[in-house]
This record gives structure tokens, C-alpha cells and sequence, in this order.
């Protein structure tokens, strides 16, 4: 039976404020295990189709803004943060920001964070009774 569930390890540094890469494969994104050690900022994304550009993550929302918008997660330190999992779906590869993309923030102690990836196929087969 195929692994549901995937942990994957993202670390920023002492002093910086973007993380190492994560390559999610063909798995979705869908949540974010916080660092216990968190020097307090929001958490911003940068992604990449192959791993070598990586660009800062806007979302648009349709309704009454016609701009689009920085993804940003307001997060608190030692919290699973669960995440939808179409804002990461055209991206395999991803780097956290510690702050945004205008004001970053360095982290004051290395931080570890597990990125939570589910397996699609498997997830669905499961779902419907189909050994995977």
C-alpha cells in the first residue's frame, strides 16, 4: 500500500530568513509543522516548476480585489498550520520565507520545520476503496 502521509524536512538558518529546499515530488502540500524556536514573523513562500527559479508565491482572489496578493501564513511557534492543498498544487519545489517579501526577518536560532505532504492517487483510492 502506498505511504498516505510524507514528512519533509525545511531548515533556515541562524541569521537568514529562507529556508532549504523542499521538493514535494508529485504529493500535495498540506500543512506546516512550526519550529518550537520561532523568532515571531509571518511565514511566506517561494516556489519552482524545476528547482532552479524560484519566485515569490501570489494568490488572486476573485471578488473585490482585482491584485493579486503575497501568500502569507500568520503563524505561532510549535503549531501545525494546515494548508489547502491548491495553494502549493503547481509547485514542486518550495523555500519558506521567515517574513515577506519586503520585510524578511532573520531567525535567531536554526530553525526546523517538517513540511506535511499527502499522496493524491493514494489518498483518493483510499477514499475509494481501492487498494492503492
Amino acid at each position: 500500500m502506498a505511504k498516505l502521509i510524507n514528512k519533509l524536512p525545511a531548515y533556515i538558518g541562524w541569521g537568514t530568513s529562507l529556508s532549504t529546499v523542499v521538493d514535494a515530488g508529485d504529493y500535495l502540500v498540506v500543512g506546516l509543522v512550526m519550529p518550537d524556536v520561532w523568532t515571531a514573523a509571518r511565514v511566506s513562500v517561494q516556489v519552482s516548476i524545476e528547482g532552479v527559479e524560484f519566485r515569490d508565491l501570489f494568490y488572486f482572489e476573485r471578488g473585490e480585489s482585482t491584485s493579486a496578493r503575497e501568500v502569507v501564513f500568520n503563524v505561532t511557534p510549535g503549531v501545525v498550520v494546515a494548508i489547502d492543498p491548491n495553494t502549493l498544487l503547481m509547485a514542486r519545489y518550495i523555500k519558506l520565507r521567515s517574513g515577506t517579501r519586503d520585510e524578511p526577518v532573520n531567525q535567531e536560532e536554526t530553525c526546523a520545520f517538517t513540511v506535511i505532504t499527502v499522496d493524491a492517487a493514494a489518498a483518493q483510492a483510499k477514499d475509494e476503496g481501492v487498494p492503492a
